[in-house]
């Protein structure tokens, strides 16, 4: 599993993941393919961060676009708490 290191900006640890997947993956159909995209990307990022994310994918079938725009609002939040 690829893990996401501190200060990595998330568009990156996405992309980078992403093609991983793509390159490893490759005979995979398109919506497999997204689903193992998703699920390790929620596993990637820090656990408190993951385990929210993979809580709003069951509650309702996110895009990736989507996906990744909520775990940048949770990164955010996680930080300001962090900080105060």
């Amino acid at each position: 599993m690829i893990r996401m290191g501190s200060g990595c900006n998330l568009t990156v640890f996405f992309a980078s993941l992403r093609q991983s997947l793509d390159g490893a993956l490759s005979g995979l159909d398109t919506g497999s393919r997204q689903q193992l995209l998703t699920e390790q990307f929620a596993e990637g990022l820090q656990p408190a961060l993951g385990a929210q994310l993979r809580l709003a994918k069951t509650t309702g079938q996110l895009s990736m676009k989507e996906l990744l725009h909520l775990a940048r609002g949770l990164a955010k939040a996680s930080l300001a708490m962090l900080q105060s």
